[in-house]
């Protein structure tokens, strides 16, 4: 009886508010409400920051790729420009007249710069020996046509460097051209000093007169005129 009373004492002394508050008071390894509350609430508050900031990124990121996407688009559209223009640029370049050399009629003034394109144009782009003297025939005129007529009536391989020859020895020879500057300066007509069209005429002349000399070493003696 005694060991009943005892523990029912015992039982109400532990449940009693001084008990309580006397647990209360020691140490306790368990955190209190009021920490695990502010725990809970630091850790909302963390969360609710990497949301926004990864709600901020995704943001960016969609940025980035409608630029990526504009940058894109500029890109294939000057490429598309480019292409266009060149295209073009081809079109109009096959548009273009092939160029031709001049017809030579026999002006030894004129020999240099009609040999020069038919090389360049004829000789040069490959055309077969047995063929170009039939382009030289279709370029030739006058006095320098007559001159290798001949040569168009044969079938000799060698007819088109015979009629060259002709050409060369009978035009092209510097010292005939030395005379055609010569004769055709002394032929100039009076010059006033108030004609400007007549001047640049004079001016003219003397220029090419000069460029023979620095281009054709034979003509050097020009430079006695």
């Amino acid at each position: 009886m005694h060991k009943i009373v005892t523990a029912t004492k015992h039982l109400r002394d532990t449940h009693s508010p001084a008990s309580c508050s006397s647990r209360d008071s020691r140490p306790s390894s368990r955190p209190s409400c009021s920490s695990v509350d502010s725990k809970k609430l630091i850790a909302t508050s963390e969360a609710a920051a990497l949301r926004i900031k990864l709600q901020a990124l995704r943001i960016e990121n969609e940025k980035q790729d409608e630029l990526a996407s504009l940058h894109s688009g500029k890109s294939s559209h000057r490429h598309s420009l480019s292409r266009c223009s060149g295209n073009n640029l081809a079109i109009t370049s096959s548009h273009l007249p092939n160029p031709e050399p001049p017809v030579f009629t026999g002006n030894p003034l004129q020999y240099q710069d009609w040999l020069f394109s038919f090389q360049s144009l004829i000789e040069n782009r490959g055309v077969p020996p047995v063929e170009r003297i039939h382009y030289l025939k279709r370029y030739l005129g006058g006095a320098a046509k007559e001159a290798v007529s001949i040569f168009f009536m044969l079938r000799s391989k060698n007819s088109y460097q015979q009629a060259r020859h002709v050409l060369e020895h009978r035009f092209g020879n510097p010292f005939i051209i030395n005379e055609a500057f010569r004769s055709k300066l002394d032929s100039w007509p009076s010059v006033h000093s108030k004609d400007k069209a007549g001047l640049c005429k004079l001016s003219d002349f003397l220029l090419q007169c000069q460029t023979g000399v620095e281009e054709v070493r034979e003509l050097a003696i020009l430079k006695d005129m």
